[in-house]
């Protein structure tokens, strides 16, 4: 879905902010989570513009995400907000 003022709503991860990388790739503003920088050959992994760490989205369930962060070898869990 994709809303009149440039946000989209991915069907698992929500509503983003998507920005063209001007070298490969896409930049994504996420609520609560900053930039993620993606490449369609490596989604669903997600690198964090704020600490260049490694993100890798597991999925949805009930607007609930989840990703498991390599740099605090944890679970991060996300409301998305409707």
């Amino acid at each position: 879905y994709l809303n009149a003022n440039g946000w989209p709503r991915h069907e698992q991860l929500g509503w983003v902010f998507p920005v063209e990388s001007p070298t490969a790739g896409l930049w994504l503003w996420k609520e609560g989570m900053g930039w993620l920088w993606t490449d369609k050959e490596i989604y669903p992994f997600l690198n964090k513009s704020s600490t260049g760490g490694w993100l890798y989205f597991y999925g949805q369930y009930n607007g609930t995400l989840l990703f498991y962060d390599y740099e605090a070898k944890g679970w991060i869990r996300k409301q998305d907000s409707q």
